[in-house]
């Protein structure tokens, strides 16, 4: 029902009667239909539930349609919610390049889905193949059309105690950190192909030994430790942080007792960190990376292993990282508190005016200040419907200097301009019920008279006001 307040337009819900009591007895019939139980009630012709995971999922459709289906090389299927996503590479590009390619699209999916619909996807269900020739496409129509894992009888085994798997008893602490070693070139050896690394549980147990066991924890911060690591190239040359996460406590440790991996660390974060994909985690990694380095320092200052300039220089080139995702992401507060802690002076709140002063007063913007004048004065009379109109002409103003050298333009036209533009669908599709809206404004002609006038209320301006300032912010930066 949510996704369906924030997705569907004002004046479709107006034309379709969906109000108050339309909602009210949607809930009852569903409820009804589940008798208390969770999920989504499933007919004999699945229509109920395909057609609400339709609604459902539609903003994950827009989200990947605007990220993602504007390249040559991706397609997208979607059945409820299983999906597939095909990407088509040449022969010039290496595994190692497609499973970082993959690596980063899958986690920018995760992100979306956790945290616009708060769904996980499943990882027994996901996997990659690859179709090079016709064996291969019949092997994979063979996998997606296997029993689902939830299908499956499971049977209960016993499971050997993981000591007895690969037990330290009776070694030291160079033969564990020696053993330790190749189970790290074993994981960072699968960076050469395009499938998710892993490793397994056995493995995983043993690598914490780093950590936990005194001994090896002293001996893996001594210079034969270091000159092994640093020979081995361990924490350098890998091109993705998937690689890091398959043991991120075990790792950073590593990388973070010497300066080649630290510098190597922070180059790649810098580069990946050009877009705002997969925000969380690189969020994540930049905070346990410091917080690691500052651990070192006052853990055993004497030891010099970092100084408080280095780590200096790296929070200074995360604060610019992170003030640019503040800006591009304003409300994951994730980023707001990360920046807080790499700067002390930021404010987690900031009122920055979307005009300059100076750009107002130029004469070719004199009719741009008027509606926005009339704007602030009638918000504070409390005449949203007039306020609204201001709005929207505000709006039509600066999408006109921006784009149409100043010259006036219908709906239309300033739709398929920011459609031309790369605006999002779901930006498109609000600025173009923007203005259906404002013909239904009891102050403005009707071109829908089917639908009748309704005021504008103080909630329904604001909402739109809250949509329609990021998109001047952002369409201003073009006026010359």
């Amino acid at each position: 029902m949510s996704t369906i307040q924030s997705n569907a337009t004002n004046v479709t819900k107006k034309a379709l009667r969906y109000d108050e009591n339309a909602i009210a007895s949607i809930e009852f019939f569903l409820k009804y239909l589940m008798k208390g139980s969770l999920g989504i009630p499933v007919s004999s012709q699945n229509l109920v539930s395909s057609y609400l995971s339709s609604i459902y999922f539609s903003p994950f459709d827009q989200y990947l349609h605007d990220n993602y289906l504007q390249k040559q090389n991706i397609s997208y299927i979607r059945y409820v919610d299983d999906f597939y996503i095909i990407y088509e590479i040449d022969d010039t590009i290496t595994p190692s390049q497609a499973r970082n390619d993959l690596y980063n699209i899958e986690n920018d999916i995760s992100d979306f889905l956790c945290n616009e619909l708060s769904l996980s996807v499943s990882s027994a269900k996901s996997s990659r193949t690859i179709i090079d020739d016709l064996d291969s496409y019949f092997d994979f129509l063979a996998v997606s059309h296997s029993t689902s894992p939830n299908e499956v009888e499971f049977v209960e085994v016993q499971i050997k105690d993981i000591a007895q798997e690969k037990s330290i008893k009776g070694k030291d602490a160079p033969e564990i950190f020696e053993e330790s070693i190749e189970i790290i070139e074993e994981i960072k050896s699968q960076l050469n192909d395009f499938q998710k690394i892993e490793i397994d549980k056995k493995d995983s147990n043993y690598l914490n030994n780093i950590l936990i066991h005194p001994q090896v924890l002293n001996y893996s911060k001594g210079q034969k430790a270091l000159d092994k690591l640093k020979d081995k190239e361990l924490f350098l040359t890998y091109n993705s942080f998937d690689y890091l996460l398959v043991k991120l406590k075990v790792f950073l440790h590593l990388l973070t007792m010497q300066k080649d991996s630290r510098v190597y660390f922070h180059d790649l974060m810098k580069t990946e960190c050009s877009n705002s994909k997969n925000i969380n985690q690189k969020l994540m990694l930049i905070e346990r990376f410091i917080l690691q380095l500052e651990f070192l320092l006052y853990k055993d200052p004497n030891a010099k292993v970092v100084s408080q300039a280095d780590i200096d220089c790296f929070k200074s080139d995360y604060k610019t990282i992170l003030s640019q995702f503040v800006r591009e992401k304003p409300n994951n507060l994730y980023a707001k508190l990360v920046h807080k802690m790499l700067n002390g002076n930021s404010l987690l709140s900031d009122f920055k005016s979307i005009y300059r002063f100076r750009f107002l007063n130029k004469e070719e913007n004199i009719a741009l200040m008027q509606q926005i004048k009339q704007r602030h004065l009638n918000e504070r009379l409390g005449f949203f419907n007039v306020a609204f109109n201001h709005l929207l002409n505000e709006f039509q103003n600066v999408v006109e200097a921006a784009y149409f050298e100043r010259k006036e333009q219908n709906s239309l036209a300033i739709r398929d301009k920011l459609n031309s533009e790369g605006f999002k669908v779901k930006d498109v599709l609000f600025v173009s019920d923007f203005f259906k809206r404002r013909n239904q404004n009891s102050i403005s002609h009707t071109n829908y008279p089917e639908l009748g006038f309704w005021g504008v209320s103080e909630k329904e301006y604001y909402d739109y006001k809250a949509k329609i300032i990021p998109l001047i912010k952002k369409i201003i930066k073009k006026v010359k």
